[in-house]
């Protein structure tokens, strides 16, 4: 049996960002599959170049640091010949696709590219790229839209059709679980992400404001508070004397974060435009629905009073790169958590609800299995033509 070494390209593994876990969870469930040897290349694990030979550590995965930034061609082509990759599997570095296209073509192997695209419409130039690729997994609807822009090209046009595939991602239910000894006395409201205008925390903190007076209730966030914008934040919830606890998130294990997700009662996810919002998934996990805009594909993980509140949305605005952005609504916002604050054993039970919704509906395994169907089949197909 050949086994086939397969080359999986993001951020150094412990790291918490979406790039990290999702390509991390994959590598995981991949590496159970004998005729697969997966070696993980993770960005800032040295300053450097890349490791020559790999680890194993604690991970089910050979690892092999490599230097921060974008993958440049040379260096993600002489990763290839070290190793000898057969596949090349990474997740939305739209900075780094050219390089991976050109090691591809150059040593005739798969390139394998998965995008939470997070906004409509999907520029022209993408398609460009999508062609290119042997397989695209996307997460969300926006899929579809792939799919019926492809339809509309005429049949007799020669240029490669997309490989679309809708691949939702997963959720560890072990790491990420309830732990009722955590929940603050008082009903808490958690706002966890970057702080950067599309994960749009100004709004939450507004809404916030609006409502916090007549109830016993605070506002957890988790974000990089040591930033400039944050910075400005913090001077602001100051001034307000608004009843904020702030974590910080930079290095915050994942073990760390479910405990930020327990001692809260509610999510709320406000971005303007999201792919696949991990943290949805992850909260409903631990029991808490979530509080979502009502817009792009936020709103797909969410059923409306059953795990969740979808939040109507305004003021659309395109940005420079053609997708579409929406705020959430701040008045319909501090409605539904005064709502929530009111109501808080229906809540608690839609918390319940929510945990069986992500057992049975986001599990890695099963994305896992469908990538490695994908994979192998594609490169059958691949030896067959050869």
């Amino acid at each position: 049996m050949k086994v086939i070494n397969i080359g999986v390209f993001a951020d150094e593994p412990n790291l918490g960002s979406g790039f990290s876990v999702v390509c991390g969870k994959f590598a995981e469930y991949l590496s159970k599959y004998s005729d697969l040897r997966v070696i993980f290349f993770g960005r800032w694990g040295q300053e450097r170049y890349f490791r020559k030979t790999s680890l194993k550590g604690n991970f089910p995965y050979e690892y092999v640091p490599c230097q921060g930034g974008t993958w440049d061609k040379d260096l993600v082509d002489a990763i290839v010949k070290r190793y000898k990759i057969d596949v090349l599997l990474t997740i939305d570095d739209w900075w780094s696709i050219d390089a991976f296209l050109h090691a591809s073509k150059s040593h005739r192997i798969p390139f394998h590219f998965i995008t939470p695209l997070d906004a409509l419409p999907i520029p022209k130039e993408a398609y460009k790229k999508f062609r290119q690729v042997d397989a695209l997994y996307i997460p969300n609807r926006s899929w579809k839209t792939i799919k019926m822009h492809e339809e509309k090209v005429a049949e007799g046009d020669k240029r490669k059709k997309v490989n679309v595939i809708y691949h939702p991602y997963g959720c560890d239910t072990k790491i990420f679980n309830p732990i009722p000894s955590l929940k603050n006395n008082d009903f808490t409201f958690i706002w966890i992400g970057r702080h950067e205008p599309r994960k749009n925390l100004r709004s939450a903190i507004l809404a916030f404001e609006k409502m916090h007076k007549k109830y016993d209730v605070r506002l957890l966030i988790r974000t990089n508070w040591k930033i400039r914008s944050a910075i400005d934040m913090r001077i602001y919830i100051a001034k307000r004397r608004l009843p904020v606890i702030r974590e910080q998130s930079v290095k915050c294990s994942h073990g760390e974060i479910t405990k930020t997700y327990n001692r809260g009662h509610a999510l709320l996810c406000t971005s303007k435009a999201g792919g696949f919002e991990l943290q949805i998934i992850e909260a409903m996990a631990c029991g808490i629905p979530a509080l979502v805009t009502d817009w792009n594909f936020m709103n797909e993980h969410i059923l409306h009073e059953q795990n969740g509140f979808r939040i109507s949305y305004d003021n659309l605005r395109k940005q420079s790169h053609g997708g579409i952005w929406a705020n959430i609504d701040v008045e319909e916002l501090a409605n539904y958590m005064r709502l929530c604050v009111k109501n808080q054993k229906a809540i608690s039970k839609m918390g319940q609800w929510a945990r069986k919704f992500v057992e049975e509906k986001y599990r890695w395994s099963d994305s896992a299995k469908a990538l490695y169907e994908s994979i192998t089949s594609n490169l059958d197909s691949r030896n067959k033509k050869c």
